[in-house]
């Protein structure tokens, strides 16, 4: 889906936000990958390091969504015409994997000691 949404945002959107998203997404898959590739040979210690980054994809990707929406709306700078799906999607789409991966984080590495009773 995000392959997808990159992709429509970058054939749709005028100023390079669509570029914007490309850019990021490849960034961090291309860590994720080489996390990936990596752990195939041993445990890497650097893990949470990778889903930090895909939350803070996540949160980038919706304050630049919410900031070009809100040039779109608001001023009257922005003349173009804008698929009003991107502006409607980008809130489910980063929002969703937000909650996924946090939930992860959360799951992954949040876990709690036992306690020991003594």
């Amino acid at each position: 889906t995000v392959l997808l949404y990159t992709w429509f945002s970058m054939v749709t959107l005028p100023g390079g936000v669509g570029y914007f998203f490309g850019i990021v997404n490849a960034a961090v898959h291309t860590l994720m990958y080489y996390y990936y590739y990596r752990s195939s040979f041993s445990k890497p210690s650097w893990g949470v390091v990778v889903t930090t980054l895909q939350l803070s994809q996540m949160v980038i990707g919706i304050v630049v969504a919410t900031s070009w929406t809100i040039v779109f709306f608001y001023s009257g700078m922005c003349t173009c015409s804008v698929p009003y799906i991107f502006i409607f999607s980008y809130v489910g789409l980063y929002g969703s994997y937000f909650i996924l991966f946090l939930n992860f984080y959360r799951k992954r590495y949040n876990k709690q000691s036992p306690v020991k009773k003594e």
